[in-house]
């Protein structure tokens, strides 16, 4: 797996974060229960990330190592901010609604394991 490919992932998964933030979830609210507003500042959230990382495997220099560490960062916050979410709507979400948001971090701290993984084999290699 090349760094480029992470970055053609990763905006695929952020591609699919928007729509289930900004278009599947706001419908299903009933079942999950986490506030629309919360949603917004998720979907918001994929949407930056989904124009970096797409900018990124268009445009950038992959060579240099800080393209790769920022959306490893990115997505490492994304999911503190979502444990943040979690725990202060935990109250009004449903037992579904709390799966669903740490599957997603589940899958989320997945990528930026498997990001490391791409981030040592290509920057921290001995040659």
């Amino acid at each position: 797996m090349t760094v480029k490919q992470i970055f053609l992932i990763d905006a695929l998964g952020a591609a699919v974060s928007v729509i289930l933030m900004v278009i599947i979830l706001p419908a299903l609210e009933r079942w999950h229960a986490m506030p629309m507003d919360a949603l917004f500042a998720c979907g918001v959230w994929a949407i930056v990330s989904l124009a970096y990382s797409a900018s990124c495997f268009a445009l950038a220099d992959l060579n240099q190592p800080k393209w790769l560490q920022g959306i490893m960062l990115s997505n490492a916050a994304y999911c503190g901010f979502t444990v943040f979410l979690i725990s202060r709507h935990f109250q009004a979400l449903t037992t579904l609604g709390v799966v669903y948001f740490l599957t997603e971090i589940a899958v989320i701290l997945g990528l930026v394991l498997w990001e490391r993984h791409v981030y040592r084999t290509a920057y921290c290699s001995s040659t």
